[in-house]
Order: C-alpha cells, then sequence, then structure tokens
C-alpha cells in the first residue's frame, strides 16, 4: 500500500497521475510499462527513442507523454492530498506493485494503474469472484432469485462483485453479507462520496465487511460515465457474470458489452413466461449467441463450477 511517509511511492504516484492525462494510453498500455519498467516514474527519465523501442507505442501516445514530463511538478500537489485523505480515511490507494491488486482485474483489459479503496484490501486478493448485476427496478420473482442466487454462491466460495446501486446491487450485497459472504463493490465516484444516499447504510455495512473501490480520486462526485465505466472493472474483477433482469437498454448491458470485450462466461436469469416481457435485455443477449452462456431459470440452478456445459444452454 502507497504510504505518505514513503517518497519513493509519491513520486509514483504523481507519475501515473501525469500518465493518465495522456490520450490514447489506456489501461493496458499502463500495463506494459510496469511489466518493462516495474516504475512509472521511471519513464520521465528515459529518452523517447528508449521508450518508442521498448514499449512499441504509436507515436502520438509517445509524443503525448514528453510533455507531461514538463507538468509533473503541477500534479505532485494532488498527490499528496489524495495521500492525505488516504490517512485520514483510513483508506487506500493500491497500484499494481501491491499484493492487494485484484488479480483477475490485472489480466483484464481494464486493469486501471489505480485504485482507490475503502474497507478490507485482503478481499481484492479474491480470485473466485462473481458479478452480480441487473435493474435497478427488479420484478419480485428475480429479487427472490437473486437472493437464492448469491446464497449459493457464497457457499460456493465465491466474492460478490457489484456496483452498490439500488435494486439488485443492493440485494446482491446485503445478502451476500447477511451469509458471511465476501463482498466487492465497485462506484462511479470517489470511495468518499455516498452515492447513492439511499443505500448509506449498506455504504457502511461494506466498509466493515467488504471492500469499496474506485478508479476515480477521494473526493469525485458521480460522474454519469463513471456510472457506466465502473461496469468494466465489475466484470474485470469476476471470473464469472450473473445478468439477473436488464432491459435491452438497461446499464447493465454495458456490463454485458464488457463481458463480450474480457471474453467472460456470463450467467442469465430465463424468467416465466408471464415476466418475459421485463426481460428483454436477457433475451436479446441470449439470441445473439456472442459468448458461452448460462441460462438459469432459479437462484438454486446457478453453478458455474463447469463453464463446458455453457454451450448447452444456449438458444
Amino acid at each position: 500500500m502507497l504510504e505518505l511517509k514513503l517518497e519513493h511511492d509519491e513520486k509514483e504516484l504523481t507519475a501515473i497521475l501525469s500518465l493518465l492525462q495522456v490520450k490514447g494510453l489506456g489501461p493496458v498500455k499502463f500495463r506494459s510499462i510496469y511489466e518493462k519498467f516495474h516504475s512509472f516514474s521511471r519513464v520521465f527519465d528515459l529518452p523517447s527513442y528508449e521508450i518508442a523501442e521498448r514499449l512499441a507505442f504509436p507515436k502520438k501516445i509517445v509524443e503525448g507523454i514528453f510533455p507531461q514530463r514538463e507538468n509533473v511538478g503541477s500534479l505532485e500537489q494532488m498527490a499528496k492530498d489524495q495521500l492525505v485523505k488516504a490517512r485520514n480515511l483510513n483508506a487506500h490507494l493500491v497500484t499494481y506493485a501491491d499484493r492487494e491488486y485484484p488479480p483477475n482485474l490485472y489480466n483484464s483489459n481494464h486493469c486501471v494503474p489505480l485504485i482507490y479503496a475503502l474497507g478490507d484490501l485482503s478481499i481484492l486478493k479474491s480470485e473466485k469472484c462473481c458479478a452480480v448485476v441487473g435493474t435497478r427496478k427488479p420484478t419480485k420473482w428475480t429479487q427472490q432469485e437473486v437472493k437464492s442466487a448469491v446464497k449459493k454462491l457464497v457457499d460456493d466460495g465465491f466474492t460478490i462483485v457489484s456496483g452498490l446501486a439500488m435494486g439488485i446491487d443492493r440485494i446482491a450485497h446485503l445478502t451476500t453479507i447477511d451469509n458471511n459472504g465476501k463482498t466487492i463493490a465497485v462506484v462511479g465516484c470517489g470511495v468518499d462520496f455516498p452515492y447513492p444516499r439511499q443505500n448509506i447504510d449498506i455504504r457502511n455495512k461494506i466498509i466493515e465487511n467488504g471492500v469499496i473501490i474506485s478508479e476515480y480520486p477521494f473526493g469525485t462526485k458521480v460522474l454519469v460515465f463513471g456510472l457506466k465505466k465502473r461496469n468494466k472493472i465489475i466484470v474485470g474483477l469476476s471470473k464469472y457474470v450473473l445478468i439477473t433482469q436488464t432491459s435491452q437498454k438497461g446499464g447493465t448491458m454495458n456490463a454485458y458489452r464488457a463481458a463480450l470485450e474480457q471474453k467472460k462466461t456470463v450467467g442469465i436469469f430465463y424468467p416465466p413466461s408471464n415476466l418475459v416481457k421485463h426481460f428483454n435485455g436477457n433475451l436479446k443477449i441470449l439470441k445473439e449467441k456472442k459468448v458461452p452462456v448460462l441460462k438459469f431459470t432459479s437462484g438454486d440452478r446457478v453453478d458455474f463450477s463447469r463453464e463446458d456445459y455453457a454451450q448447452r444452454f444456449l438458444v
């Protein structure tokens, strides 16, 4: 973990914040820098030709790195401020160099170089994670089946990952905690920003029994694109993705698209015939057949233990 007293870590944090300003330098390229140099600050000590040779980045990205060399100083105060806030909040900043950096996320295409975390960091090391996502307005059938599914997943040793929203997310987190399981909440704002306010009670429970994480600095208010983007981290953290209920235009479809990009196995709730109209997003996913999909007709049937049977449930 980054500690304020360590000058090297402050320097690394400043370098990360600086490089995040470079257009086109996404998570996968950040990981390439780390795997080549095991340091981000070192990049600013190298000539452009060496960066180009060793990283094979497009010319525009290499050219974008060098102006940041001059701007590093302007982000030093931000780095110091974030480290002070982390200490005051009893929170943490987690980078690739930390043993707590989530292994599944590191191996995904959304391996963000810096995570802000509040709660039990040890949970981030879990590899056996399942994302549970869905609408903010689930049917009563969905609510009951999600509780059943989450309990079964927890009993099977899964860490439950969701987005701390109302509806399915809330049910997933609470059911996990009620069954003494481990849960990770990914938010599209700073981990210290209480959103949504209706979930302050569960937020406090997660801080005590799980961990809340974000790719956004402490103090960041809710961002519309942040709420969409957090789905990539939810999926990246997880080995499997359970889509409970969604419309074709629902935000949960962002998680589905992230699962496509990251080649994750997807589980889908298939409802009783009288409820099908509320699940047109689920039906669209099943119809597209773009990824192996496990079709579950009830929560107690949710089982990801044998991925090889996924194809038999394709419709």
